[in-house]
């Protein structure tokens, strides 16, 4: 992806919207999960929402990063 874009999109991991996190983090596992990336820190930073306690009472996000991670885990 072009530096700019993916500048932009690891930005929105941190928007204060809960709605534009979940559907950047959930393209972020997409890209890892298919190969298309393998950015270390995009990873390092879904396992931090993983266990970040806000996100953790947000069943969509908790839902997105554990099939993630169980899928992940096996690839």
């Amino acid at each position: 992806l072009n530096e700019i874009i993916w500048k932009s999109l690891k930005k929105q991991l941190f928007s204060k919207n809960i709605n534009i996190q979940i559907i950047t983090a959930e393209g972020f596992c997409k890209l890892l999960f298919s190969g298309i990336s393998c950015d270390p820190n995009i990873l390092g930073h879904l396992v931090q929402m993983f266990f970040d306690e806000q996100n953790q009472s947000n069943s969509h996000m908790h839902q997105v990063l554990s099939v993630f991670f169980g899928g992940f885990a096996k690839f």
